[in-house]
C-alpha cells in the first residue's frame, strides 16, 4: 500500500526473483527512454509509466494479502 510495503516485499525476495525483477524494470526503462522524441513525450511516457508500475505494485500487494 506504500513505499514501505514495497522496500519490505523486495527485502523478502531471493536474489534470483530479484534479479529478474531488475532486468525486467532495466529493460522496461531502456525501450521508454529509446522511443522518446521530446521533453514533452518523455514527461508523458515517464508518468503513465511510473502510474503502470503503481498499478502493478497495488496488485501484488492485494495479491500478496490474500
Amino acid at each position: 500500500s506504500g513505499p514501505n510495503q514495497l522496500l519490505d516485499h523486495i527485502e523478502k525476495m531471493d536474489e534470483t526473483e530479484y534479479r529478474e525483477r531488475m532486468a525486467h524494470c532495466i529493460k522496461a526503462h531502456n525501450s521508454v527512454f529509446l522511443r522518446l522524441n521530446t521533453e514533452q513525450d518523455r514527461k508523458q511516457k515517464l508518468t503513465r509509466l511510473a502510474a503502470r508500475i503503481w498499478q502493478i505494485v497495488q496488485n501484488t500487494t492485494i495479491d500478496a494479502d490474500s
